[in-house]
């Protein structure tokens, strides 16, 4: 991830707070299924696979509901996100049916969206690599952009893909099986 300037927010600290444990206690009371009793828990959210193309959406609208005042506006605070080497392994609780030895957990980001405006009105733009470089999306124009560009925009959703997927892993094993 790197180090951000003081002060800015990075993508590693949104996944941190995401996956943070949190206590369910007093109206958060977790309800059981079995005895129908609220009791006090620990949730705590893991990724058991990494899957082969990760969304992360950032949060970029805030709705207010006070007092059936429903107002809201546009979060356009800066996250920084890595364009490559995202690392989720501290994220995963790998199950004994998908061996860790196995799991790659670095990502690499190929697209992105942006919303362009504010809560009343916008547009959505584009970016996505294609054979090395960044183009931008916009309606009917696509037009080349430079990797530090992209590093730039306001992200409003990210997608990464996993450097080696699995199905990848297990077509090379394959193959190698039957060179043997």
């Amino acid at each position: 991830f790197g180090g951000a300037p003081t002060g800015a927010i990075t993508l590693r600290d949104c996944l941190l707070q995401y996956y943070e444990q949190e206590e369910l206690s007093g109206g958060d009371k977790y309800k059981c299924d079995h005895c129908k009793q609220h009791h006090d828990s620990i949730k705590k959210l893991s990724l058991i696979q990494p899957p082969e193309v990760m969304t992360v959406h950032i949060k970029r609208f805030k709705y207010d509901a006070f007092f059936g005042n429903n107002t809201g506006s546009k979060l356009t605070d800066s996250v920084e996100f890595p364009m490559t080497d995202l690392n989720v392994r501290q994220f995963t609780k790998p199950s004994e049916k998908y061996r860790e030895e196995q799991a790659t957990t670095i990502y690499d980001l190929f697209a992105l969206v942006e919303h362009r405006g504010n809560l009343s009105g916008g547009h959505y733009v584009g970016y996505v690599q294609h054979e090395g470089s960044w183009f931008e999306c916009d309606d009917t124009r696509i037009s080349p952009v430079s990797a530090e560009f992209v590093s730039k925009v306001e992200a409003y959703i990210l997608f990464y893909r996993l450097r080696c997927p699995r199905a990848r892993v297990e077509e090379r094993e394959n193959i190698l099986g039957m060179v043997e």
